[in-house]
């Protein structure tokens, strides 16, 4: 028999007491239920927000991280001209970027 639910380790006992009003989780079976069921926490506790978690911006969150590595390390290992040309494009692409960046030496 499995002595918990799925992988989040909540024992089945626990669950239906949960179910049935007899007794509130603790954060952590809270935290393993929303993890495990993409449910949104604020939806649960609350019921406020949508039910489930959005995936998106989780996907967009590891592809910005992964740029950021990258990034990081060519900037470690490139020379100064290299790093001027980067600043320049990056300038010229984002023009927001620019305005900000300006903005950040005053």
């Amino acid at each position: 028999m499995n002595s918990g639910i799925g992988s989040c380790d909540i024992p089945y006992r626990s669950v239906q007491d949960y179910l049935y009003g007899e007794s509130m989780p603790e954060s952590d079976a809270i935290i393993k239920i929303c993890a495990k069921l993409s449910i949104n926490p604020n939806w649960l506790l609350m019921g406020k927000g949508e039910m489930y978690e959005r995936e998106q911006p989780k996907k967009q969150i590891t592809q910005l991280e992964l740029l950021f590595n990258w990034l990081n390390e060519w900037w470690e290992n490139a020379d100064e001209k290299n790093r001027n040309g980067l600043e320049i494009q990056i300038k010229r692409c984002f023009p927001e970027y620019a305005e900000w960046f300006a903005q950040q030496e005053k």
